[in-house]
């Protein structure tokens, strides 16, 4: 008997909420906020850029002098030349090493190797990097 009336009270349950389920205002509710209808066009024409502006900056991703050159010689679609006999970890003055032309961005990681014996420059449309005679190592 247990089981019967609980069969029950689960059928009548489930009438209730499918009763009021379906019974709705009769209208759409009026949705507020920001929409715009789909199918129709804007009033005026609207500029996309299909490329976005090249920006050169170093990521701690990069790892190495070499790895953050070798990264921005495929993004300029250039090659690298690396010349130096050593690879020299990214630090600190790096981070502030930012500019949407190659050659900016390498004179500024240049300035932030000071004292280490670089010389980063674009020769023939490829990145060279070698040993600068004037400055430590």
């Amino acid at each position: 008997m247990g089981m019967r009336s609980g069969s029950r009270a689960l059928a009548a349950a489930s009438s209730v909420l499918l009763a009021t389920a379906c019974a709705g205002g009769g209208e759409a509710r009026d949705f507020g906020g920001r929409w715009k209808p789909l199918n129709q066009y804007a009033a005026s024409s609207e500029a996309i850029a299909l490329r976005e502006e090249q920006v050169f900056q170093a990521t701690p991703m990069d790892g190495t002098l070499h790895g953050l050159l070798a990264r921005w010689a495929r993004d300029a679609g250039s090659g690298l030349d690396y010349r130096h006999p050593f690879d020299f970890t990214l630090h600190e003055p790096v981070r502030r090493v930012h500019a949407g032309r190659l050659q900016d961005a390498l004179a500024q990681l240049e300035d932030a190797f000071d004292g280490y014996g670089l010389a980063i420059r674009v020769e023939a449309g490829r990145i060279v990097v070698a040993t600068d005679p004037g400055g430590g190592g």
